[in-house]
């Protein structure tokens, strides 16, 4: 659930709806409030302009994985002995 407010420059980025697979700008979205379980408050939410579900999510990169430097120097250092080797 993506709160009204904490969500900076939303209408920017992309984002998907769990519920019906809706995929758009965040600029598209409608706004709803949604009861706080055992409260009497409610949350000014974002709501997917589709099926009007509340549970979406922003789109986030998908980064290459990478070994961290120390790591990764290890194991350039492992390679390096075994080639030395042969």
């Amino acid at each position: 659930m993506l709160s009204v407010g904490r969500e900076l420059k939303i209408k920017d980025n992309g984002v998907v709806c769990r519920q019906c697979f809706w995929d758009g700008a965040g600029a598209e979205l409608s706004t709803g409030l949604v009861k706080v379980t055992c409260s009497s408050m409610y949350r000014y939410v974002y709501r997917c302009p589709e099926c009007g579900s509340f549970d979406l999510l922003r789109k986030g990169k998908v980064l290459p994985f990478r070994l961290p430097p120390v790591l990764h120097n290890r194991e350039d250092e492992a390679s390096t002995a075994a080639r030395l080797k042969a």
